[in-house]
């Protein structure tokens, strides 16, 4: 799996942290259908009043999805995760230094026992595997084995597989071109005091953020670019230390990610896209439907703010990317 930086460092992951955006329709209409959106002058759209009403919805509706546990496409992940192996904090320096992008990685033998190929060529990640001699304990007689030393061996990330056939992936290239959105994001949050990049060095999430700094993966769509974006600058507003709105609370690691997936699924929806990754992340995190109503007033500060700064920097019109239909 992924490395990952300390909480003291500040520095948040958000590993899961791809999504789709998709036409939000008023109505029930069917999947992929398009319909305008309507366009109404800014300051009515952030009135205190109708932006609560809004956000309240959109949280109702995501706790909801809670409720209904994890879905199937999670389900499919976990399955495959758990099979691999949760490497030292050693090894995941080494993994790092040698392939930052590397997000999972086994054994040629392992990717092979499940059924998959290593492509001609691929070179190895070199880490530590532990060797074993059996020996007699000599308290209880019976024969035990024990670490005799560490040995380098190589293994694979996901990405050096062929091309033909791959394990499932949680998080999948996304339709849509947003890349309007992500600007006008991007100029709202660095008007906002934050430093926005790309990296190609993101430790295999979709993004991070650490203080004023928010860094989004290389080569991933624009559309997941743009949630990752604002999962990421709500954790900077809240919870870096660095924002007038920062919540002043000691928050646990699961508290944050609580806070900075609904904000961006508010958000996301405000400007008329969907985010069907997000109930199964806030899953991960152990986030429950009271928990989302308890932490209600920080999540409403954190996505009234952000809607409030994008809408700023774009005029009385909302940003919204037609998408072809189904």
């Amino acid at each position: 799996m992924s490395t990952s930086s300390s909480d003291s460092a500040m520095k948040t992951l958000t590993t899961s942290k791809q999504r789709c955006y998709a036409e939000v329709m008023p109505s029930r209409e069917r999947p992929g259908s398009h319909r305008p959106a309507e366009r109404r002058p800014a300051k009515e759209l952030l009135g205190e009043q109708e932006l609560h009403g809004m956000i309240s919805t959109s949280l109702s509706e995501l706790g909801q999805e809670l409720q209904a546990g994890k879905s199937e496409r999670l389900l499919q992940y976990l399955d495959f995760a758990s099979r691999f192996h949760h490497y030292s904090r050693a090894n995941q320096l080494l993994i790092s230094l040698q392939r930052p992008n590397a997000t999972r990685v086994a054994s040629y033998k392992k990717w092979q026992e499940e059924g998959y190929q290593v492509a001609k060529g691929e070179t190895g990640i070199r880490i530590l595997a532990p060797s074993f001699k059996k020996q007699t304990n000599e308290e209880t007689g019976e024969e035990e084995r024990v670490v005799r030393s560490f040995v380098a061996v190589s293994v694979f990330d996901v990405s050096q597989l062929t091309p033909d056939k791959r394990p499932p992936e949680f998080f999948e290239p996304l339709e849509g071109d947003q890349e309007a959105l992500c600007q006008a994001i991007v100029t709202a949050a660095s008007t906002d005091g934050f430093q926005v990049g790309i990296s190609a060095d993101t430790e295999g999430a979709q993004g991070y953020s650490v203080g004023r700094r928010i860094v989004t993966r290389e080569g991933i769509d624009s559309t997941s670019r743009a949630l990752t974006l604002f999962h990421e600058w709500a954790h900077g507003v809240l919870h870096q230390g660095v924002h007038a709105l920062a919540d002043e609370r000691q928050l646990t690691r699961e508290l944050k990610e609580c806070h900075a997936e609904a904000t961006a699924w508010v958000a996301a929806r405000h400007f008329g896209v969907e985010t069907p990754y997000s109930s199964d992340y806030l899953l991960q995190w152990g986030t429950t439907p009271d928990l989302l109503r308890e932490e209600l007033d920080a999540i409403v500060k954190a996505a009234s703010h952000i809607i409030s700064s994008v809408h700023a920097v774009t005029g009385e019109e909302e940003i919204h990317e037609t998408e072809a239909e189904a």
